[in-house]
């Protein structure tokens, strides 16, 4: 398994497959993406988890995170995670955030993240903006 980049379109295919199946493909895609970082974790040929980076400043929001199903509960998102937090901090970033799904907020919060009073509601899931100040 190696972390590294991943191709705009692999990222949304995964987005596709594994968030929104039942919406039409252009759902998937973020308005700016083309200005993200995408990184994955390959396992050989094959992606089996991605999330995008997006940076304003010394804010770091990262979004569209996934894995693939046949390698859920198995330890890849939380490695991705562990990647991102480590490429923040070496980027000098102040603040990492995201539009977490409230049903994968536990996940996050083991990453040191904290739920925002900032709820919303989109394609059938509720959200919440969590946060993590980092060290400057």
């Amino acid at each position: 398994m190696k972390i590294a980049t991943v191709p705009l379109a692999t990222v949304w295919d995964m987005r596709h497959q594994i968030m929104y199946p039942a919406e039409p493909f252009d759902f998937v895609k973020v308005e700016n993406d083309t200005e993200g970082e995408h990184y994955g974790i390959y396992d050989g040929d094959q992606v089996i988890s991605v999330i995008s980076l997006f940076f304003d400043g010394s804010r770091m929001q990262f979004r569209k995170f996934c894995t693939h199903i046949a390698y859920q509960g198995q330890g890849h998102g939380s490695q991705l995670l562990k990647y991102i937090f480590e490429l923040a901090e070496l980027r000098k970033v102040d603040l990492v955030w995201c539009n977490a799904r409230v049903n994968a907020s536990a996940l996050y919060e083991r990453f040191g993240m904290y739920k925002t009073d900032k709820v919303s509601y989109m394609a059938g899931f509720d959200f919440v903006i969590m946060e993590k100040p980092l060290p400057s």
